[in-house]
């Protein structure tokens, strides 16, 4: 197969997945990230509770981890749409940010404030492995992926943009 083929098989499985990532993300991810989300709360606001008011904004801290939650589901969503659509910087940096979540929040290694946390801990560092590698594919489409190898640029082989 060739490269543009390859390319653009492999752009829309992306796409794909991260739609798919989305919508899990959105319809149940609350479930998933709510006690990650608790636990970063502990760390910044010892003395809160989930069923009390964020100042400001007079919404419980449980319902804006829930927004939250859902928002990093439709960044996915966003994302997967923009790399499908063949827009790799904005579709890059909507999967960089909405994957960064993930890492502050369920994949972050520092979160070791209750047992439970600390009973997954090689779990979570897996996955941190893995979205990592998450953060360099979209770092790949955030550059336009092209590659210049040392023999064209001796050669004088124009670079196609």
């Amino acid at each position: 197969m060739s490269g543009k083929i390859t390319y653009h098989i492999g752009r829309i499985f992306l796409g794909l997945m991260l739609i798919a990532m989305g919508y899990f993300i959105f319809t149940s991810g609350h479930q998933q990230f709510d006690k990650y989300l608790h636990a970063i709360r502990k760390i910044l606001i010892p003395n809160s509770q989930g069923s009390s008011k964020v100042p400001m904004i007079e919404v419980t801290y449980e319902k804006l981890n829930q927004y939250l939650v859902k928002a990093d589901g439709i960044l996915f969503v966003l994302s997967g749409l923009l790399v499908m659509s063949n827009s790799k910087g904005t579709g890059g940096f909507a999967m960089f940010v909405a994957v960064l979540f993930i890492l502050l929040t369920k994949d972050n290694p520092f979160l070791t404030n209750s047992k439970s946390l600390q009973r997954e801990q090689y779990q979570r560092t897996i996955d941190c492995l893995k979205h990592l590698s998450l953060v360099g594919i979209s770092f790949l489409l955030m550059g336009g992926g092209r590659r210049t190898s040392r023999d064209e640029i001796e050669e004088g082989i124009p670079v196609k943009k």
